[in-house]
């Protein structure tokens, strides 16, 4: 294993994820739908930098939630068959 390498890759984990809360951060009572520039502005960062942690913070939530909605979708079809 080379040290360097897990050091590096570790600190990249650590930049990123502290820029995934950065983006998170700014939404909030005040703020729940913003723009991308407006999530650019509020984190100072890129535009596109804003929208990868965006498009990457979706994307881990979806699957993390995809379990959950096909259970959902799966009880509401019990239901809806259930009543006929």
């Amino acid at each position: 294993m080379d040290v360097k390498k897990t050091a590096r890759a570790d600190t990249e984990y650590l930049s990123t994820l502290e820029r995934g809360l950065s983006v998170l951060r700014t939404f909030g009572r005040e703020t729940p739908q913003m723009t991308l520039s407006e999530v650019a502005e509020a984190t100072g960062l890129p535009a596109a930098v804003a929208r990868w942690d965006l498009d990457a913070l979706h994307q881990d939530l979806a699957d993390s939630w995809q379990p959950f909605a096909a259970r959902f979708a799966e009880l509401v079809r019990e239901r809806a068959y259930a009543g006929s």
